[in-house]
């Protein structure tokens, strides 16, 4: 990200068209490979969006089965795999809140960029 912001700001210093013109298609270049990279991180969020809602699922199935268990040595092991499940989904919930915050900022910088004077008037170097 601090590659694009400092290819961008050296575009706005230069003077000459054609070094605003080749650095307009390296911008766009990096865009491109930006937002590929986030839309793999965005897809790395979801499937641990789905782990973790299968982690409460298995939550709420071993809290039904100690509610019907009558053997106090499964009891107790239930009750620990409980206490790690629902450990690991406190886990993943707050790693998730750091991914989706650091995601938004990338993407608000993406958006940012793309906007930059509509990538120099579509590399042209005209204002």
């Amino acid at each position: 990200m601090e590659t694009l912001d400092k290819l961008i700001s050296r575009s706005n210093d230069s003077k000459s068209p054609t070094w605003k013109w080749v650095l307009s298609i390296v911008i766009a270049l990096v865009i491109v490979f930006i937002e590929w990279k986030l839309k793999n991180q965005a897809t790395k969020i979801a499937a641990l969006e789905a782990e973790r809602a299968m982690m409460k699922e298995r939550t709420v199935d071993l809290s039904i089965k100690l509610e019907n268990e009558k053997n106090e040595a499964r009891i107790g092991v239930y009750k620990d795999r409980i206490s790690d499940l629902q450990l690991h989904t406190a886990q993943r919930a707050l790693n998730l809140i750091k991914l989706k915050e650091a995601f938004k900022e990338k993407k608000e910088r993406v958006d940012k960029a793309k906007k930059w004077q509509d990538l120099e008037k579509l590399a042209g170097g005209r204002r």
